[in-house]
């Protein structure tokens, strides 16, 4: 397989979005600013866990005081919202501190009055560097809204860290039959990849759809070097992949021009 064609107009692209339905849409947003266009796809979608939130909210109730991790702005939206259903004492989550991982959630716990224990991190392997000053007190008290089909990196740096899963992100069986005439008639040429998962999903749901001219000639621009390996393990060639400088979407988006 040769080099992707960097000749053409690299000011606008098609872009492959399949994140779940609300954060594709923002990502579309952004893209357009940049003058690109997006083909939002979802290949997951988000559902609350209502065990886990009634269970977070006992766990408020017997310690009010504490950390609380949140490493997707997805878990504090699903906590947010179970407290606007007064599923969760909004009040005792206002009483926490919090560490948190990207600028969403960040700005999630601003905008609620929820305060930050440490700096918002860009990762979760920063966020445990970031935590390692708790005192055994403070991680006996610790929660972690968390997603169930996550990475238990966190919990094995901190083995006395309660996670308590409060939302699974559920994958669709593939792409939307309109999405799918969509790509056959104005195929994407660049597709972004926030996770190793993500990156699977995106690549399974083409390979069944049968585009396989268009995978042939996509470009990845991936979130952190963990995602682009999983696509090179996949078969997709080191001239096809491409990863941000950060770990963050801004710095994400910015890689599509320099692509």
């Amino acid at each position: 397989m040769s080099a992707p064609d960097r000749s053409a107009d690299s000011r606008s692209r098609r872009v492959l979005v399949t994140r779940e339905e609300a954060s594709a849409r923002r990502t579309a947003s952004l893209l357009a600013e940049r003058g690109h266009t997006a083909v939002v796809a979802p290949l997951t979608d988000i559902q609350a866990l209502h065990d886990g939130l009634l269970k977070l909210g006992r766990a408020l109730e017997a310690s009010p005081r504490g950390l609380i991790a949140v490493t997707s702005a997805a878990a504090l939206e699903a906590v947010l919202a179970a407290a606007q259903r007064e599923v969760l004492p909004f009040a005792s989550l206002t009483k926490r501190r919090y560490g948190v991982v990207g600028g969403r959630a960040a700005s999630l716990c601003e905008a609620n009055g929820f305060r930050l224990l440490v700096p918002p991190a860009e990762t979760v392997d920063a966020l445990i560097a970031t935590l390692a000053p708790l005192s055994a007190d403070q991680w006996h008290k610790a929660l972690y809204a968390c997603a169930r089909d996550r990475t238990a990196s966190l919990e094995r740096a901190y083995p006395a860290l309660r996670a308590i899963e409060v939302y699974e992100a559920i994958a669709r069986s593939g792409l939307d039959d309109d999405v799918v005439r969509l790509l056959r008639r104005e195929p994407v040429d660049t597709a972004l990849a926030y996770s190793a998962r993500s990156a699977r999903l995106a690549l399974d749901a083409l390979r069944k759809a049968g585009l396989d001219t268009l995978l042939s000639n996509l470009r990845w621009v991936c979130l952190s070097p963990a995602v682009e390996a999983e696509l090179r393990a996949d078969g997709v060639s080191a001239g096809y992949t491409r990863t941000s400088e950060k770990p963050n979407e801004n710095s994400l988006l910015n890689a599509i021009d320099e692509f």
